[in-house]
């Protein structure tokens, strides 16, 4: 038996586009004299993303500063979650953003995912968005 959503939501995803993201303002391997004095600034990240995607997901809000347990202690996991089909996992993937929840405007990152609903394999994943990124150089393929 697969396993099925619980009142699927519409949800418009757009993808995080690596290749095309610039770090403005970032100077790698200067060696300066030690009597110059620079000022530092935040790097200029302009962010970039792919043609938004439509998906169906479970979608859960977590309460304000809701801890969840981990092998390191409590920490606290994002805004939510959206539980997805096995399909659509490769279709996602960390700093990705929510665009739109059933039609509402929203401005979620995904920050993590982890596989759920084990029946014969891996069938559902939960994927779990915050308000922020987690910093969006550093991507990584769930």
């Amino acid at each position: 038996m697969k396993p099925r959503l619980i009142h699927p939501q519409t949800i418009i995803v757009s993808p995080f586009d690596e290749a095309n993201t610039t770090l403005d303002g970032v100077i790698d391997d200067l060696e300066l004299p030690e009597n110059i004095d620079l000022e530092i600034t935040e790097p200029d990240i302009k962010t970039k993303y792919k043609t938004p995607i439509t998906i169906k997901a479970q979608v859960s809000y977590n309460d304000y500063n809701k801890l969840t347990g981990s092998p390191t202690g409590f920490e606290l996991k994002g805004a939510g979650y959206i539980l997805i089909n096995k399909s659509d996992k490769s279709l996602l993937k960390i700093n990705d953003r929510i665009d739109y929840i059933d039609g509402d405007a929203v401005e979620f990152y995904i920050i993590e995912g982890e596989p759920r609903a084990h029946y014969n394999s891996k069938n559902q994943y939960k994927m779990y968005f915050d308000y922020e990124t987690q910093g969006l150089i550093n991507n990584a393929q769930i």
